[in-house]
């Protein structure tokens, strides 16, 4: 009967780290869809932004070879006005996406904390606790952990390097946009550059598709997993 007892206790200890890995392999793939699309985000702008570098180079040649300043105002109005659009966008997604930052910290605290849990009732290192899971068992589940904890380190490498990214795509799109001010200011009237004829439908409507909304951080989700699988016992006085 006593071996029973402790064999069902094993088997429920196992049963809720099985579906606290579970859990947070759910959740990682749902910060996956995210994290991939911020980043397919910033693919699509600096295709734009090469767009649009090859589309002012040709209007430049082409003004060069016919001689119209009148022509340089009118046909460079889009490519500026994107211009202004994508350095929008650029400073939104880096604002937004800072949120991504603090919760790949959260994910890799959550699966050390994981992993702490999972040493703590494993029968080599539990203090005698007779109903701890095989060390055999803890390895597997210990792998598990390891395995998400080097996709995220993953993750957090390929974010912070997007966020190199967009910062020098947006210095970047400044300094033509700039140019091209200068470049139009001095051949043009300055109306070139008021608002009027900024366009009514933002870039990212109809480039992106894909609207920016502010995330916060919600870490009760990832927190549930590091309640106690076994609650710790007092120590004996």
């Amino acid at each position: 009967m006593g071996e029973l007892v402790k064999s069902d206790a094993v088997s429920e200890i196992e049963d809720k780290i099985r579906s606290g890995i579970d859990d947070l392999l759910e959740e990682n793939l749902v910060f996956w869809l995210r994290f991939s699309t911020s980043i397919h985000q910033i693919q699509k702008y600096q295709t734009s932004v090469k767009d649009l570098k090859a589309e002012l180079s040709k209007l430049r040649e082409k003004i060069h070879q016919e001689g119209s300043g009148g022509k340089m105002k009118s046909e460079a109005r889009p490519i500026f006005s994107h211009l202004r659009e994508i350095k929008t966008e650029l400073t939104l997604w880096l604002e937004n996406n800072e949120v991504l930052k603090d919760e790949v910290q959260d994910r890799h605290f959550s699966l050390c904390n994981f992993q702490d849990e999972i040493a703590r009732v494993t029968n080599g290192t539990n203090c005698g606790r007779e109903t701890g899971i095989s060390e055999y068992q803890a390895a597997k589940f210990q792998g598990e952990v390891l395995n998400m904890k080097q996709e995220i380190k993953k993750v957090g490498d390929e974010l912070n390097a997007s966020f190199t990214r967009a910062g020098q795509l947006k210095q970047e799109v400044e300094k033509i946009k700039a140019d091209l001010e200068k470049e139009l200011s001095s051949s043009t009237s300055s109306q070139f550059l008021s608002k009027s004829w900024q366009p009514r439908i933002p870039l990212q409507s109809f480039l992106f598709g894909i609207k920016f909304k502010n995330r916060r951080k919600t870490k009760k989700s990832l927190q549930k997993q590091l309640s106690y699988i076994i609650e710790p016992k007092e120590p004996s006085g």
